[in-house]
C-alpha cells in the first residue's frame, strides 16, 4: 500500500450531520462500511494516520500531531 511512504496520513472520520455537496453518493450503509474499511485498513497497514473528526478542537489536535510528526 502506497501510505506507507507517508510520515503522516489525515483520515476524516464520516459525519452523517454534515450536509452532503452535489454529486455524493446518497447511501447511507455504503457510506459507513467505507468509513469503517478504511479507518480498519489505516490502522492495519499504516504505521500512522490521525483520525480527524468534526468536533470542534480535533482539527487543533490534529494539527498538533502533524507538527510533531515533521519536527
Amino acid at each position: 500500500m502506497h501510505c506507507r511512504g507517508y510520515d503522516m496520513i489525515l483520515a476524516t472520520v464520516l459525519d452523517e450531520e454534515i450536509p452532503l455537496g452535489d454529486h455524493r453518493d446518497r447511501d447511507p450503509l455504503l457510506r459507513r462500511e467505507v468509513d469503517r474499511v478504511i479507518h480498519r485498513e489505516l490502522a492495519t497497514l499504516c504505521l500512522r494516520h490521525q483520525r480527524l473528526t468534526s468536533e470542534p478542537g480535533d482539527q487543533g489536535t490534529a494539527i498538533k500531531a502533524v507538527l510533531a510528526a515533521v519536527a
